[in-house]
């Protein structure tokens, strides 16, 4: 074997070029799928391997859009409990906000009950 282009024309080929030369004309020649029916076979084996396949991807979708819809679910009791949270302080506020209100209302009557009597006693 020999270069046939270049600088190194007619030059005599090295040994590994001319083993690996030699390994792909002879694995090419000798492959199974050199007949129509064995074509055939292998275009069923991956027609059946596509199908497999999208059905596969179309379960993993059901399983995504279910996983989406139970998450969107829980983010809507999540968001009412927390509404329904915020509404119950607000009324517990509302009853302390009072509750403190009528506390400084009767701190404020002891108050001007006890400078009166005070005032009683100085008076006297």
């Amino acid at each position: 074997m020999i270069y046939s282009k270049n600088k190194t024309k007619d030059e005599i080929l090295s040994l590994y070029l001319q083993n690996k030369a030699n390994k792909f004309v002879t694995s090419g020649l000798f492959k199974q799928y050199s007949s129509a029916n064995t074509f055939q076979n292998k275009v069923k084996k991956l027609e059946t391997e596509n199908k497999k396949l999208v059905k596969s991807l179309e379960m993993s979708n059901h399983k995504l859009r279910s996983f989406c819809m139970k998450l969107v679910q829980a983010l809507g009791k999540l968001q009412n409990a927390i509404s329904n949270l915020y509404i119950i302080f607000e009324k517990e506020l509302v009853k302390a906000q009072s509750k403190l209100c009528n506390h400084k209302f009767a701190i404020l009557i002891q108050d001007i009950k006890l400078g009166l009597e005070k005032l009683k006693e100085f008076l006297k």
